[in-house]
């Protein structure tokens, strides 16, 4: 019994992690962003999705895992654009990083 909780609770651990080095991933995408390096920062916005893509869902709370979702299908729709103002972009990703952030517990 003791082997299968502790199982369960390093699954559930990966999966935080998981969400959290997508977090990263998001913030680190603003930075490039706020660089104006456009290439590097949907590179970025690519690896942030993906690595959501690999959180197990069914290892966290059903309101993160809720939240997740929607944070990964609006990330998936995002195609960040040369423009000479970036504010609005930037909002986008904040807001999600910001509901990723609190849906984690941040």
């Amino acid at each position: 019994a003791r082997s299968a909780d502790a199982e369960a609770t390093a699954a559930r651990l990966e999966a935080r992690l998981n969400a959290y080095q997508g977090l990263a991933l998001l913030h680190r995408t603003i930075l490039d962003l706020d660089a104006r390096n456009f290439g590097t920062a949907n590179q970025r916005l690519d690896a942030a999705a993906a690595t959501l893509t690999r959180v197990d869902e069914d290892r966290l709370d059903p309101g993160v895992a809720r939240e997740l979702q929607a944070v990964r299908e609006e990330l998936a729709a995002l195609d960040l654009r040369v423009a000479e103002d970036l504010a609005g972009q930037r909002a986008t990703l904040a807001g999600l990083a910001e509901r990723l952030d609190g849906a984690l517990g941040g």
